[in-house]
């Protein structure tokens, strides 16, 4: 999501009074997850990688995957490339190494795959597909790359940032309606399920927390049609540092889900896919350095491991995209683009092992003071201890002030492990 597209998004919550947006930061067959519960369904930790658009090498993408950290990738096949003449559907040579990361790479690297659907084609008008016959272009190119990928691809995502217009080619670019998205997750997902009825179908990609946009699509009925929402909650624009915390983007999804659940009627949680976060190393608005962006990664994903409702985090993203921009889109990387990993990364690649196979996730916050506690597959109790507020004393239980086992330890921002009564 582009720094302008975040501002506009921000002026506009202040003018139609939605401040708590940026405070809080049919039956059309069964469901590829009404089978399971959120006990077996794996909570994914995956990146972007940007294969599908060309702005990747396929060797160096692999070679950075190879350590095990991730459980899946996320990338996109675009129409306009899969439908280069009317009726006419092929994967060109320009899709090659994404071809190559779904049926080699993933596979050997034990990665589960997620693939948007997604963007605009000149041969249907470039906009979005929101006239009937759009749709059912639409629907025939999804059918097509989801039955090519039924068995390498483990979620299909439609479209990215719809609610921003992202991916159309009108001039000026025209943002999406939840009553358009609607409609065309009406034509689009029966065509997936008849060829890939096993395939997760995730829906929404919404840039940032759209509120109003997000509850509109669950009371459409939306939600019924697909296996999972997916939103992009970034913070990285906020120049007030207390509403870019990752804690604050975290009770913005706490609330976002709480509203959309009650618009659809559900009592059941709603299952969320982070399908996008990330921070931009410095570069405008606040020119964040590694350690902050490491910091920020870190106890995002501590704390959206913790949500009962979230099923699985990815990062934007992998690599940087070209050593000579210097604007935010080119500054996501966890490596830079000589492939030199960055302190996020390193630090996440410690967590992630930390985490393996955790269960009985909870969180517990007094004021400032945050504590992220998991079980290991061994049965010892582990956590992550963290203040916002300045560096304090370590605490034994959240409330009691007192230091851990006597420990003259603190903490401060960076979250600090805690294991058999020792910590690191």
């Amino acid at each position: 999501m582009s720094i302008r597209a975040w501002r506009e998004y921000a002026r506009n919550a202040l003018m139609t009074g939605c401040l708590g947006c940026l405070l809080s930061t049919a039956a059309l067959g069964t469901r590829a997850a009404d089978a399971d519960s959120s006990a077996t369904t794996p909570f994914e930790v995956g990146v972007g990688v940007h294969l599908g658009l060309g702005k990747s090498d396929r060797a160096r993408v692999r070679s950075l995957l190879e350590g095990g950290v991730f459980t899946s990738v996320r990338d996109e096949v675009l129409w306009s490339r899969v439908e280069r003449e009317r009726g006419r559907l092929a994967m060109p040579g320009s899709l090659a190494a994404i071809d190559g990361m779904l049926n080699v790479d993933s596979p050997a690297l034990g990665l589960r795959p997620l693939l948007i659907l997604d963007y605009g084609n000149a041969l249907y008008g470039a906009g979005l597909p929101v006239t009937a016959a759009q749709r059912e272009a639409f629907a025939r190119y999804a059918a097509f790359v989801a039955a090519r990928y039924k068995d390498q691809v483990a979620y299909l995502e439609i479209w990215n940032e719809w609610n921003e217009g992202l991916g159309s080619h009108s001039r000026p670019r025209i943002k999406g309606s939840a009553d358009d998205y609607v409609a065309l997750l009406r034509v689009v997902v029966p065509a997936i399920r008849r060829v890939a009825p096993t395939v997760r179908i995730l829906a929404g990609a919404t840039a940032h927390i759209d509120r109003r946009w997000s509850v509109r699509m669950a009371a459409l009925g939306g939600l019924d049609l697909v296996d999972g929402f997916s939103v992009h909650p970034y913070t990285y624009a906020h120049t007030d540092a207390v509403l870019r915390r990752p804690e604050r983007a975290i009770r913005g999804l706490q609330s976002l889900e709480r509203d959309m659940r009650a618009a659809a009627g559900r009592a059941e949680a709603i299952p969320f896919y982070i399908t996008e976060i990330g921070m931009p190393h410095g570069v405008a608005p606040n020119h964040l350095d590694e350690a902050e962006v490491a910091d920020y990664l870190t106890r995002f994903l501590l704390l959206a491991r913790a949500q009962p409702f979230v099923r699985g985090v990815w990062v934007y993203e992998l690599l940087d995209r070209d050593v000579g921009i210097r604007g935010a889109e080119s500054r996501f990387g966890l490596h830079d683009f000589n492939g030199r990993p960055r302190e996020a990364m390193l630090m996440l690649r410690t967590w992630l092992r930390r985490l393996h196979g955790a269960s009985q996730v909870s969180h517990q916050e007094d004021g400032d003071y945050h504590v992220v506690r998991w079980r290991s597959p061994d049965g010892d109790r582990l956590e992550a201890h963290w203040s916002t507020s300045g560096t304090v004393a370590l605490r034994g239980e959240v409330g009691e002030g007192n230091p851990r086992n006597g420990l003259p330890a603190r903490v401060g921002a960076r979250p600090r492990f805690i294991s058999g009564g020792s910590d690191s």
